[in-house]
């Protein structure tokens, strides 16, 4: 499996998207994972937004265990893919 874009809901509600590194029999090895929330923007429109998955470790890799995923889209949201390529490398995608 190549490196890949991804979104998962885990068991505790969150939306989660992240590069998938590699796969493991029980988990994903996620890189620069972030959660993907709600929050009001400019003119009180509400808005997506991306926050670093640990704070502690903003652009570092992570486990996802695969028990711990509920869902996975067939697709991903053209928008919400670039502006995680966009947070994650600094190439911003026209």
């Amino acid at each position: 499996m190549g490196e890949e874009i991804r979104v998962f809901k885990i068991v505790t509600g969150e939306e989660v998207i992240a590069r998938v590194t590699s796969e493991e029999l029980d988990h994903y090895v996620l890189g620069k994972p972030r959660v993907v929330a709600i929050a009001p923007g400019p003119g009180g429109q509400m808005s997506v937004t991306l926050i670093p998955l640990f704070a502690s470790n903003q652009d570092g890799d992570a486990k996802l265990l695969k028990n711990g995923v509920v869902a996975e889209p067939d697709s991903i949201n053209k928008e919400l893919e670039n502006g995680y390529i966009q947070q994650t490398t600094g190439i911003a995608l026209a």
